[in-house]
């Protein structure tokens, strides 16, 4: 069945499954494709040259959103473009890619290219698609470990990339010499950290914003420690936003020894399971250039009210250098309301709602671009009226 959705410029979203017999996405793309511009594609199929061969009606086709599932009981080999005289200069406008490869028949389970068991179809055929847009492609998305080997079909010039951190990753982006964007995922893969750690420290090119999984494996914090002090190995000049998550005392203690060898980062975000005592510290080695920050804490461990936890806040934001428009954002949990009165907020709150320090005034949080921040970060059924609660500290 195929299903089409219109979106605003030309968006369209496409379900496909069962296309052997089925000539409707061809048919779509020869009448529509000349003005198509974006196109979501989410399949469980067995059918991907069908669907790759029609895409080469998508002449001005800009963005590609690709997700599929492949049956794992079918081994039939993709035998390639055969169809399409104009592979691979199809499609000249495509400037970003993002593809996710299951091979299981639920889709909650993502595809390892290291499992033992082989799956029934490598995702090399995906291959093409990135040769096609070789000479416009500025942004990728590889989001699942079986088509973190793609990698090596990126162009060198590749600006952002979003990347399963699958093991064999990092020496993959060393050729990427102009990227500017990077983003870490660890879903569905073992995270190798030794060698992250050494891409990081050992950094070629101008990298201005970076974000990073949680490191937490099974040596504990250690790991975190290490991607720290890769971070502070002095490579990273350039880096202007810094997003990670980090949940052991270590990993704070070690990201404050870091920021001095980041003189260039402006805005550092940090999701943090710890409680706010081991927070104080963090900005003690700041550069002059960092103006923005955001502490995003969740649970603290101990089971605490939140009255308990209301001077300790205000301790870390108003620690925090001048310079530094510090925000820090409380998950407030139903065990620390009792009957649903919020003792920060001083009234009653959501059943889950976030708690927002800051040194401007309440008044300000609508035009404050960290504030915008914290709304951007925040689960949707959360930014409705009443859910986020700002405190100033003075």
């Amino acid at each position: 069945m195929v299903l089409f959705t219109r979106r605003p410029l030309g968006f369209w979203l496409v379900f496909s499954e069962d296309l052997a017999e089925d000539d409707t996405l061809a048919r779509v793309f020869r009448e529509l494709g000349s003005r198509t511009k974006h196109v979501h594609i989410h399949c469980k199929t067995s059918d991907m040259e069908v669907i790759c061969d029609s895409l080469q009606n998508a002449t001005s086709m800009e963005t590609l959103s690709l997700t599929w599932m492949w049956p794992k009981n079918f081994a039939a080999p993709f035998t390639g473009f055969s169809s399409c005289q104009n592979w691979p200069q199809a499609l000249p406008r495509l400037n970003t890619i993002s593809l996710t490869f299951w091979d299981h028949d639920y889709p909650e389970i993502w595809t390892s290219a290291y499992e033992d068991e082989p799956a029934g179809q490598e995702p090399s055929c995906l291959q093409a698609l990135l040769l096609g847009a070789h000479s416009e492609l500025r942004s990728v998305q590889l989001l699942s470990p079986a088509v973190m080997p793609l990698l090596d079909s990126c162009p060198a010039g590749l600006q952002r990339l979003t990347v399963s951190a699958a093991p064999g990753m990092a020496g993959k982006l060393r050729r990427l010499r102009e990227l500017q964007e990077l983003k870490l995922v660890d879903a569905y893969c073992n995270v190798n950290t030794a060698e992250i750690a050494d891409a990081l420290g050992t950094w070629h090119g101008p990298l201005l914003k970076l974000t990073l999984p949680s490191f937490r494996g099974r040596t504990g914090y250690e790991d975190e420690v290490t991607v720290m002090q890769a971070l502070g190995a002095g490579a990273l000049t350039s880096l202007t936003h810094l997003r990670l998550r980090l949940s052991g005392e270590g990993g704070l203690r070690a990201l404050a020894a870091a920021l001095p060898a980041l003189p260039s980062l402006t805005s550092l975000i940090v999701e943090a399971a710890r409680k706010p005592e081991v927070l104080r510290d963090l900005f003690r080695g700041a550069r002059p250039a960092l103006c923005s920050s955001l502490l995003i804490v969740g649970s603290s461990g101990a089971r605490v009210h939140t009255s308990e936890l209301h001077s300790a806040f205000r301790d870390v934001v108003r620690r925090a250098p001048m310079s530094v428009s510090l925000h820090l954002k409380y998950q407030a949990q139903h065990s620390e309301q009792p009957l649903g009165f919020c003792s920060i907020c001083k009234a009653r709150a959501p059943f889950m709602h976030h708690i927002v320090f800051g040194r401007h005034s309440a008044a300000q949080a609508e035009s404050c671009s960290t504030c915008a921040d914290v709304r951007a970060s925040s689960h949707p059924m959360w930014t409705t009226s009443g859910a986020i609660h700002y405190v100033c500290v003075g």
